[in-house]
C-alpha cells in the first residue's frame, strides 16, 4: 500500500480475503447471450445464479420499464437485459 489506509475491510478486501475466491466477475454464454455478456457475482443473490423457466428479453432498460407499466412480470419468470 502506499500511504493509504483501508477503513473497512468488508468495502475494500485484502487479497487473501476475497469475496469469491475465482474472482466476481463471469462470462456468460448462451440463447439469451449468444455473442457473451459479462456479470458481476456479487450484485446477483445466489438463489439467482440457477434459472429454470420462462425469461423474457430486452435490448435497453427503456424497454422493460415500458414492459413493466403494461403489464406485471409473471411469477418464477426472469426479466433480462442485454
Amino acid at each position: 500500500m502506499h500511504g493509504a489506509e483501508i477503513r473497512d475491510e468488508e468495502i475494500i478486501r485484502p487479497f487473501d480475503r476475497p469475496v469469491h475466491p475465482e474472482g466476481d466477475i463471469a462470462i456468460l454464454k448462451g440463447n439469451l447471450a449468444p455473442n457473451g455478456s459479462v456479470v458481476k457475482k456479487s450484485g446477483v443473490e445466489p438463489t439467482m445464479l440457477v434459472h429454470t423457466g420462462p425469461a423474457v428479453v430486452f435490448d435497453s432498460e427503456e424497454e422493460v420499464c415500458d414492459f413493466l407499466l403494461r403489464k406485471p412480470a409473471q411469477p418464477g419468470s426472469v426479466l433480462v437485459v442485454r
